[in-house]
């Protein structure tokens, strides 16, 4: 089986279309191409057609934004298929870079994160999206049992099931046992209240290690415009303090790596 991180995006993108098409015949593959290839070309400020953006992701992002204006978070978007896009998008902009950057042999003076955190028997990867950073996840750590938590009866945690399947992990509603590593990118920003959330994850999981990237400060279909902690409202700079805060409360360190601007963040429990 090929290794995912070592695999073009590009090769591996219309196997990923299809079978987001296999899954809901409201998918239209070669819209979802397009779609993908604009995503692409406006995240790297070149030209592109406004016209296939406007009546997808423009949209399914204004529809959030405006649910927010009105106090009701419309979660909902995350059930069009066409959010398997943006999936798509977060996978190759950040993702495959983070696991990428962790084992890489320069991330920890001589030795990688991965490395670092090779006694790791059971690795958990929160908000699994469509699966592939956990499929990574599973070749970086073959010893171990890996899991990704999704929503179940959604179109994500279909896909990631599928995925599942292929590169031999696990997929859950909800954290339920102790795990040794969690591996959250892009994920605390979708919770308005993500302490409470992260509060409660230590408390289920206890894991040792934590390799961590939020992204609170940054526009995007599920991420607020305020955060909520202990009931008052948090801009998305602030609460990324407030995270960091809680985790070295708790008894976790930061850990120094070579990872660009410090992301993904590893904190080992002191």
């Amino acid at each position: 089986m090929n290794k995912i991180l070592d695999e073009k995006p590009s090769a591996a993108l219309l196997e990923f279309v299809e079978l987001c098409a296999e899954l809901t015949p409201q998918f239209d593959p070669t819209l979802g191409l397009s779609i993908i290839d604009n995503l692409i070309r406006k995240r790297d400020k070149k030209s592109y057609d406004s016209a296939v953006l406007a009546p997808t992701m423009d949209r399914l992002e204004k529809r959030w934004y405006d649910s927010l204006s009105r106090g009701i978070p419309d979660y909902s978007v995350y059930a069009d298929p066409y959010y398997f896009c943006d999936l798509w998008l977060c996978w190759i902009t950040y993702s495959r870079k983070y696991l990428r950057d962790i084992s890489s042999i320069n991330s920890m003076r001589g030795r990688s994160v991965v490395q670092a955190t090779g006694t790791a028997r059971s690795v958990l990867d929160l908000g699994c999206g469509a699966g592939y950073t956990t499929a990574a996840l599973k070749q970086l750590y073959p010893a171990a049992r890996v899991c990704g938590t999704n929503f179940p009866g959604s179109l994500q945690y279909a896909l990631a099931s599928k995925m599942g399947e292929k590169y031999k992990f696990e997929i859950t509603g909800a954290p339920k046992e102790k795990v040794d590593l969690i591996y959250a990118t892009e994920y605390f920003e979708h919770q308005q209240d993500p302490l409470l959330h992260l509060a409660a994850v230590l408390k289920t999981c206890q894991p040792q290690y934590l390799i961590i990237a939020n992204t609170f400060n940054s526009p995007s279909i599920g991420h607020f415009d305020w955060y909520n902690h202990m009931g008052v409202a948090y801009p998305g700079r602030l609460i990324g303090l407030e995270f960091n805060r809680m985790l070295k409360v708790v008894g976790y360190q930061k850990i120094k790596t070579s990872c660009w601007n410090n992301r993904p963040s590893f904190w080992r429990l002191m």
